[in-house]
């Protein structure tokens, strides 16, 4: 069986039609629409449906959404930070340029992740479920992936120091140049695919986990 994963497949945004942002209430229902300067920040809903949706600039910051869907999305140089989505599904989704510092999904689904060039430190994963995803150079430090199942997962040219794999299920998951210092729960990492590069960051850790004591140049 391939250790390779498979590739997040990319939002349908085909035949859109640019309108002026609506206001966003509880039990909306958005489709095929390029929406720019949207300010939904510090906002509170649930059972929103959002469907071929382009977002550019714009932001979420601080928002919160419960049993929401959103399928085919792109968010371009949004701000998310600290959005918090709640039994909610995604699928189709990318982040290009967004600041994600806290977004919170944790315990949600998320299907076909592409996230570039993005900030998302102390993000929470914890109990989500990630299938086909990919992170290209994005700022992870501190994000939590405690018992979350990843699987088909890139992570190219990120920093994930302190991150933490507590507990989490990887399958089929690869990190490449990756810095990944001071990570918790590096038994996690088992069966993944990690650039030998980035095996020095992980030195410490891995010999704490095995019980591996650690000899200076000069010791015996």
């Amino acid at each position: 069986m391939s250790t390779v994963p498979r590739a997040p497949a990319k939002p349908r945004l085909d035949d859109l039609e640019s309108v002026d942002p609506p206001a966003l209430s509880s039990d909306l229902v958005l489709t095929d629409r390029r929406l720019a300067d949207a300010y939904w920040a510090a906002t509170d809903t649930e059972f929103v449906e959002l469907l071929r949706i382009d977002l550019q600039a714009g932001s979420l910051a601080d928002s919160h959404w419960y049993r929401t869907q959103w399928t085919d999305l792109q968010f371009v140089g949004a701000d998310v930070a600290n959005t918090h989505l709640v039994e909610s599904g995604l699928r189709r989704i990318r982040f290009a340029d967004v600041r994600a510092t806290g977004l919170s999904l944790a315990g949600c689904r998320v299907e076909d992740l592409t996230a570039d060039n993005s900030l998302a430190e102390f993000a929470n994963f914890r109990q989500s479920t990630l299938v086909r995803a990919r992170f290209n150079g994005c700022r992870l430090a501190g994000a939590d992936f405690s018992e979350a199942k990843l699987t088909d997962v890139v992570f190219d040219n990120c920093d994930l120091s302190a991150a933490i794999l507590r507990a989490a299920e990887l399958n089929r998951v690869t990190f490449r140049h990756c810095r990944l210092d001071g990570l918790t729960g590096v038994t996690a990492l088992a069966g993944t695919r990690i650039a030998t590069d980035d095996l020095i960051g992980l030195a410490g850790q891995l010999a704490d986990a095995l019980g591996i004591t650690l000899l200076g140049p000069t010791e015996d």
